[in-house]
């Protein structure tokens, strides 16, 4: 019980860990159970009803499509480990017949966070199970399979130049891989509390770390040398991103005040605070001018950074937290969170246009193609699912390429 370490900071590790205990324990009464859009009440009743209905009303959500996924990559279902190396991870699911007769297992990872190459050719996932991969997205083949972190993974970046990989996670430590040597990681940092968040300036130059602490550390990619400590705004860190340019970079924290800063001097340019101080989740429009931000509170605040006009986009009742967000062109805004919904919103309107319906659990992370208009999602339902935009009632997609880059949120 000591390793569940539940968080009143973290709602949905509590989730998911309590999810994976229970199908431990009781795989044969509660079945493939996966975290569901779960808001309010307790946790551990929640997840089982969830559960139960999933397999006993397949077809209620199969009625709810709307839009549905071209492709499901299911993370870590094909990936063998020794159950040598499941000792250090008991409390993942494990199929244990085969870890008898083989003296292996296999492992599916919870999606913590995923994000593009600048070619959009390969997809970097990180989860729960501590490891971090790559797939080809032309075939959706496993390409690599690293033991990144001695715990759970949070979240990864490419370099925009694509020539490497950044993660980090709750072993605090910040890691970089060099895609064409991927065997040979550098550790870059360490950190006194978990890490939530990176970001990589536009130019490659600088790498960017936050999370349980009030604090943001500026590296140099290069080298690794601490260039600046900066002062979050709240006690905590959910979200860094750089502006489209790289003059500014924002972060955001549980209480929901945003915070920019001048790169040229690390200087705060300004706080943004949303009247609910719920936002965690950022997402600069291609051109830089809108800074929207969401998270607990239903809405979606978008900024006019050059009127410093401020506006408010309603979302549906009961679509729970927001943790995933990111721009497919300047008018048009997708959105991922806890009820397992993307959508897609019309900033032109401010009205919801699109959704997305799939997934069966959470959704954490978001990164969009437009060579390809392709969106891929991550979530606690242990798949990346594809998404084919184009051909749908959205606007015509933007084919920029500083949209590539998924920035994750981890949970």
């Amino acid at each position: 019980m000591a390793n569940l370490a539940l968080r009143d900071t973290d709602p949905f590790d509590c989730h998911c860990r309590v999810i994976r205990m229970m199908r431990t324990f009781f795989p044969i009464v509660l079945g493939p159970i996966v975290p569901g859009p779960i808001v309010l009440g307790p946790i551990v009743l929640g997840t089982v009803f969830v559960g139960l209905s999933l397999a006993v009303s397949p077809l209620l959500a199969q009625s709810l499509t709307q839009l549905t996924p071209t492709r499901v990559i299911q993370v870590g279902s094909s990936s063998e480990v020794s159950t040598s190396e499941l000792d250090a991870r008991a409390n993942h699911r494990i199929n244990a017949k085969s870890a008898a007769q083989n003296g292996a297992a296999r492992i599916e990872s919870v999606v913590s966070s995923i994000a593009l190459s600048a070619e959009g050719k390969l997809l970097a996932v990180a989860g729960d199970d501590h490891l971090m991969r790559i797939f080809d997205t032309r075939s959706d083949q496993q390409l690599h399979r690293l033991a990144a972190h001695a715990d759970w993974g949070r979240v990864v970046v490419f370099h925009p130049g694509s020539k490497a990989v950044a993660t980090a996670g709750d072993d605090r430590v910040v890691r970089t891989w060099e895609v064409s040597n991927d065997r040979r990681p550098r550790e870059l940092a360490t950190h006194p509390q978990p890490i939530h968040t990176l970001a990589y300036s536009p130019d490659g130059d600088v790498l960017a770390a936050g999370g349980f602490e009030d604090k943001v550390r500026v590296y140099r990619h290069d080298d690794g040398r601490l260039l600046r400590t900066l002062d979050a705004a709240g006690r905590e860190v959910r979200h860094l991103i750089f502006s489209p340019t790289g003059s500014h970079m924002a972060a955001v924290g549980r209480n929901g005040i945003v915070r920019i800063w001048e790169t040229s001097t690390w200087s705060v340019a300004a706080d943004l605070v949303d009247g609910s101080r719920a936002a965690q989740v950022l997402a600069y429009s291609p051109e830089g001018t809108h800074l929207a931000a969401a998270g607990r509170a239903g809405v979606i605040h978008l900024w006019n950074l050059q009127s410093g006009e401020s506006t408010e986009i309603a979302m549906p009742r009961q679509t729970g937290t927001v943790s995933a967000m990111l721009f497919c062109s300047e008018d048009v805004l997708a959105t991922g969170g806890s009820d397992n919904v993307i959508r897609l919103w019309n900033l032109g309107t401010r009205q919801q246009q699109s959704r997305l319906v799939g997934h069966t659990g959470s959704i954490t992370s978001l990164a969009y193609d437009p060579s390809t208009t392709q969106l891929f999602s991550g979530s606690y339902d242990t798949t990346v699912r594809v998404w084919q935009l184009s051909g749908t009632n959205s606007e015509e997609l933007s084919r920029r390429d500083d949209l590539r880059y998924g920035d994750p949120v981890g949970r």
